[in-house]
Formats: structure tokens, sequence, C-alpha cells
């Protein structure tokens, strides 16, 4: 992973660049959750520069993805697609009243010469013939659309308390993951309470150290999974950082 100082807003975020409103809200109340001034993520382990500098940036990204135009430019200088404008959609045109044509009027007759005589009984205009209009179309009421049913909510076990473990046991992935899956928990329920996404959450339990975020965003995973499985998180994330760096990984070897 990119040093943060190299990520986009979307990267630093971790949202895809075609996310909404709600999921841009809901990545930075996460990551500010983690990283925040009073949050124990940043705990002496960080110093205060450097997580000054990433709650800038975070704010910095939440700011431009939420405003319309902002995130538009800022999407072109990515070089990302821009959505095409919603599709125009055309009123019906009422239709013209049509004005009430009078029926025809036969004249009387003018009592004068027979027809005999070459001249018509009812004299000698005869009445023009008027075809009859058809009603406008009457209205058809369009029925509202009905709004889709709301998706049931995922009930999740009760988060347990402190697990009372032996002071000398090291939480590498192995032992994580089997308090998991003896609290109950899946891979995909704990990565929806924690917003730590699955991919991170597999390589933390097969301790895959090389496919681990730098250490400023892996002690944040770390304090938000020993929260979920009810440990101490300053232990959990001490011990598994120290473990890591004695791989002599060299990402991992200043944490």
């Amino acid at each position: 992973m990119k040093p943060y100082q190299q990520q986009n807003h979307y990267e630093i975020l971790e949202v895809p660049p075609g996310a909404s409103e709600e999921q841009i809200r809901t990545a930075y109340q996460s990551a500010m959750t983690v990283f925040g001034e009073d949050a124990l993520g940043i705990y002496s382990l960080v110093e205060g520069a450097q997580a000054e500098d990433f709650r800038l940036r975070l704010k910095s990204a939440c700011t431009v993805l939420l405003d319309g135009g902002q995130r538009e430019a800022y999407d072109r200088a990515l070089g990302f697609p821009t959505p095409p404008p919603a599709a125009a959609v055309s009123s019906p045109v009422p239709a013209e009243p049509v004005d009430a044509l009078p029926a025809p009027v036969a004249e009387a007759p003018s009592g004068g010469k027979s027809s005999g005589d070459g001249f018509s009984p009812f004299g000698s205009a005869t009445p023009a013939v008027v075809a009859p209009q058809a009603p406008p179309p009457a209205a058809v009421a369009v029925p509202e659309p009905v709004p889709p049913a709301p998706t049931p909510a995922r009930s999740l076990p009760p988060r347990p308390r402190f697990l009372d473990i032996a002071p000398e046991v090291e939480f590498n992935g192995e032992l994580l993951r089997r308090i998991r899956e003896e609290s109950g928990r899946t891979l995909v329920q704990v990565a929806d309470t924690t917003r730590i996404t699955r991919s991170h959450l597999e390589n933390v339990e097969a301790d895959r150290y090389s496919a681990l975020p730098a250490p400023v965003y892996l002690r944040g995973i770390l304090v938000n999974l020993a929260r979920e499985l009810g440990l101490d998180p300053m232990r959990v994330s001490k011990s598994y950082l120290a473990l890591a760096k004695a791989t002599t990984d060299p990402k991992l070897t200043d944490a």
C-alpha cells in the first residue's frame, strides 16, 4: 500500500471512486474514530505531527468528495470518466380544449313554390352538414412508484467483554482467528461492524505481514479488531506489532 502522503482522496478514505455521499461520510467517521485526537489508535506510538497531518488529509478528502463541483473537477484531474447527465423527462402536454360546435339547425320552410316548380321546400340555401368532433382523450393516471421494502438488519452476536488471557500470551493471527470464531462472528460480520475491509482482516489472521498496510494504519486496524473481540486494544496492538517487527519485514521494522 502506498504511503498516505501519496494516496488520492478515495484511497485515503478507502472508498471506491463511485462511492455515494453516505459511504464517504461513514468512511470519514470511521477513520476519525480510529485516528481522532483522543482515539486509542494514535496513542504514544504515533508522532503528534504525523497524526495531525493524517487527520487534515482525511478532512480535505471528505470536503472535496462531498462537494459536487469540486468532486467532478477532482475526478477529471484523476482521469476518471464523468458520469453522463440525467436524461430529461418530457412532461406530457395537456390537450388544448376543443370549443363545442353548435349542432346544425335546419331552416324553416319558406312556404313558396312546390317542388315541382324547381324550388326547394326549405328555401334556396341547403344547410351544411358538420361532422361531429371526437372528444379529447381522457388523461391516464400513472401510479406512483412503490418504494422497495427495507432490508432487515442482520442480527449480530453481542460483543464480549475483555477476555481473561494470560499475560505471557502473544497475540498472533491464529489466536485472533480462534477468538473470533469462538465468539460466533464471521469475517463479514466483523468487517461490517468495524468498517475494516475483509482483505485486511484475512491478512491479519494469516500473519501475512507483507500484505498489511503501514504501521500507522495497521495499529488502528488492530485496535478496532480488539475492541470488537472484547480484548485489550493496547495489549493486542503492541503484541501483534512486536511479532510483525520480529519478522524483519523492511516495511515494519520502524514500527
